[in-house]
């Protein structure tokens, strides 16, 4: 659709964004691309995983830890692994974090099949608990 057009468009596969038309104006994004870093064994997420893509192998699991993330931190996960991979809610100062499955209210450890993906989403964070949302293709 063009600026100004109020007809609907639907797009039905890979689209990547670098112009967009919002009420007449034109607002630039830099691309939709993922940064991507490949990860092995067990290991804890941090803020140099945010808004990057994590293909993990090997064993071991993912720990999500209370008190580093900031709401809207976004960290999506596939598994490369030949088998299922937890992830874990961490422990931290205060209490720990709660990683909920989306469209639910069930909390706790996930997991990640092989070739599955998922994204983690800070929804709150305090010093009293961080909630993250889970959701993602071959998670249980």
């Amino acid at each position: 659709a063009s600026a100004g057009n109020s007809s609907k468009v639907l797009a039905v596969g890979i689209v990547t964004c670098h112009d967009l038309f919002v009420d007449g104006s034109s607002v630039t994004t830099g691309g939709s691309a993922f940064t991507v870093a490949n990860k092995n064994g067990a290991f804890t997420l941090t803020t140099t995983d945010v808004g990057k893509l994590l293909i993990v192998n090997g064993t071991g699991d993912i720990t999500v830890p209370q008190g580093t993330f900031t709401v809207g931190d976004v960290i999506s996960i596939l598994n490369g692994a030949s088998q299922d991979k937890t992830i874990k809610q961490g422990t931290g100062s205060g209490t720990d974090p709660v990683l909920r499955f989306a469209g639910t209210y069930v909390t706790g450890d996930r997991s990640l099949a092989d070739n599955g993906v998922c994204t983690i989403i800070c929804e709150y964070a305090s010093d009293i608990g961080d909630n993250f949302i889970i959701s993602g293709s071959g998670l249980s």
